[in-house]
């Protein structure tokens, strides 16, 4: 069993199975789910393991969210999906302190929202519902949408800033992923779209191709900022990154489902030591493409098309070293790709070759 969790603020504590419990217990109490004390006990104890696997594997103790998103999961692997979104609320609700909350005749349209740079504005319920909009594409008649915006304004309170919001908007998405598939396609989106503004400095106001222009100059410069902060491999400034900016597609950023979205927001996106996030999932792909090349004698050609194949999600890197392909951590990883011709058995002597080098590699990924 788990025995020390990290804290927000870097303490360690010692972890309280009960606490848990008690937690647990309270969501469901308030969506009115009748007590199961075996049920109950079961869950507490799928939510100690899954973070003892998390250490084990990580080599870590886990962090005060991490157990927060695990006790989410189990809600949903046990079917509580309602129950999981009361306690996602309860979460935002905790950071409201003494500020207004929705309930008691109060109302999410009587809050003043905090926007970047500290200027506030009234909350507006057609402006969230424009908001969602945007990343329902191809799937607006799948998506409620005022039973979404309901459970994000159960989650506001006063003075809330933007970012905050964004962030309970994917979790509100996410939490409703049972209910249909398009919200696992809508949550992707909005999360994306919350890294692209992270790592360009806003781009909710612009036209399609100035929305281009910004992101492939943000890529420019998130490689140079990673070279600086010491994330990425100083190799990777010999490309024309202009160049390379402009295979970009941003819009491939939709492609994603919403577990694929969340596991490299969470794991694979380049953060500087200050934990902001100099990546998108396309400036990613590319990172790979250009670190695989550092290792290759690949033409800027074949960088395309490694790119292409992995933003298009036609192949992906099976591991995290080649994942991590072109920041500094790889540098010394040693990669390489083979390739075979389209003949089976120049196929077989090719892996006959790679398997010469196993185990030094760490795994093999196959395009």
């Amino acid at each position: 069993m788990v025995t020390e969790v990290i804290k927000r603020d870097g303490v360690i504590e010692a972890f309280d199975a009960t606490k848990i419990k008690t937690a647990m217990h309270k969501a469901l109490a308030v969506e009115g789910v009748p007590e199961d004390e075996e049920t109950l006990d079961a869950m507490v104890e799928a939510v100690g393991v899954t973070l003892l696997a998390l250490g084990e594997r990580e080599g870590r103790r886990p962090t005060t969210e991490e157990v927060q998103d695990t006790i989410e999961h189990v809600f949903m692997q046990y079917s509580y999906f309602a129950v999981a979104r009361t306690y996602i609320l309860h979460r935002y609700l905790k950071d409201a302190g003494n500020a207004q909350v929705v309930g008691d005749g109060v109302t999410a349209d009587s809050f003043m929202i905090t926007r970047t740079g500290g200027k506030k504005e009234p909350y507006a319920r057609e402006k969230m519902h424009a908001y969602l909009v945007r990343f329902a594409e191809g799937h607006a008649a799948a998506i409620d949408f005022d039973a979404v915006i309901d459970n994000v304004e159960r989650g506001l309170y006063d003075g809330i800033n933007t970012r905050d919001i964004a962030a309970l908007v994917t979790d509100v998405l996410r939490s409703s992923i049972e209910t249909d598939a398009a919200y696992s396609v809508v949550a992707a989106r909005q999360l994306c779209d919350r890294v692209c503004q992270e790592v360009t400095g806003g781009t909710t106001t612009l036209t399609r191709d100035e929305y281009n222009d910004v992101y492939r100059t943000a890529f420019v410069r998130a490689m140079r900022r990673g070279v600086e902060g010491g994330q990425l491999d100083r190799r990777i400034l010999s490309f024309d990154l202009e160049k390379m900016a402009a295979l970009l597609d941003p819009a491939r950023d939709n492609l994603f489902m919403y577990p694929g979205a969340a596991l490299l927001h969470k794991k694979y996106l380049v953060r500087l030591d200050s934990g902001e996030v100099i990546e998108t999932p396309q400036m990613m792909w590319m990172r790979i493409a250009m670190g695989v090349a550092l290792n290759e004698a690949y033409t800027e050609t074949r960088v395309q098309e490694l790119y292409d194949a992995m933003s298009t999600l036609r192949f992906a890197p099976s591991n995290h070293s080649l994942m991590s392909m072109g920041t500094y951590q790889a540098a010394s990883v040693g990669n390489t790709a083979d390739t075979a011709s389209d003949d089976i058995k120049h196929i077989f002597n090719v892996y006959d070759a790679i398997s010469e080098e196993m185990p030094s590699r760490e795994a093999l990924s196959t395009l």
